[in-house]
């Protein structure tokens, strides 16, 4: 994330307090995926901020290369997978499930291009005018078709689904894209995961909504119907 250690770990500790109410707002067991999203970006921004301190700290050099790829493993391996797979989850609706499984497809086979990135190619972070910017450099990296195959899984997967509000997530989350890649181009992989991490919090209103009606509210609605 941008700013600073400071500011990451507190992004982390309410993200951690956010995933904690969310699952517990569960009602079914497909949800807890979908719930488990701000865990996700807690850990993100909890690796972030020992990134941070590994520059201005010397005890925590020694924890940079783990933080950094900590947080482009989540952000760049998980992230593309878990987002339509968690939807996909909760889906009811038969023909968008046929789209969100070829979204979750992408969002595998992204996954599994930069796990090999990775692993065969060199990676690197550095602190450049109080952004965190990194540098992959497997073929793709930055470019606009691996933009493409994250943006479908990550977005297009909020904004197909039927489940009440889950397409103003996925907007507001597409929307704090463009800001990071107009603001922020050099550093939109951190800054845009961090925007995403606060909006994230909104997972705990989708949760909610997708509780069933108490037994006593559906028969005040057929009364009212029948009224």
């Amino acid at each position: 994330m941008c700013f600073s250690a400071e500011v990451s770990f507190t992004a982390s500790a309410v993200l951690t307090v956010t995933g904690i109410v969310a699952v517990k707002k569960c009602s079914s067991r497909e949800q807890i995926f979908f719930a488990c999203i701000p865990f996700i970006f807690a850990t993100q921004q909890l690796a972030e901020g020992f990134l941070w301190l590994s520059f201005s700290h010397a005890e925590f050099e020694k924890f940079r290369q783990l933080s950094m790829f900590l947080f482009l493993v989540f952000a760049q391996v998980i992230w593309p997978s878990w987002v339509p797979f968690s939807v996909l989850m909760v889906e009811k609706n038969p023909a968008r499930k046929i789209v969100l499984k070829a979204f979750l497809l992408v969002g595998i086979t992204l996954s599994v291009y930069v796990s090999y990135g990775l692993f065969v190619y060199t990676a690197i972070a550095f602190p450049d005018s109080h952004h965190l910017k990194y540098e992959l450099g497997f073929p793709l990296a930055h470019s606009l078709v691996a933009a493409l195959f994250y943006f479908i899984p990550t977005v297009l997967s909020c904004i197909v689904s039927s489940a009440k509000r889950m397409t103003s997530l996925g907007l507001i989350i597409f929307g704090s894209y463009i800001i990071a890649r107009i603001f922020f181009n050099e550093y939109a992989l951190s800054v845009w995961c961090f925007f995403s991490a606060i909006i994230s919090i909104t997972v705990i209103y989708v949760v909610m909504l997708m509780r069933p009606l108490s037994t006593g509210n559906t028969e005040r609605s057929i009364h009212a119907m029948e009224g």
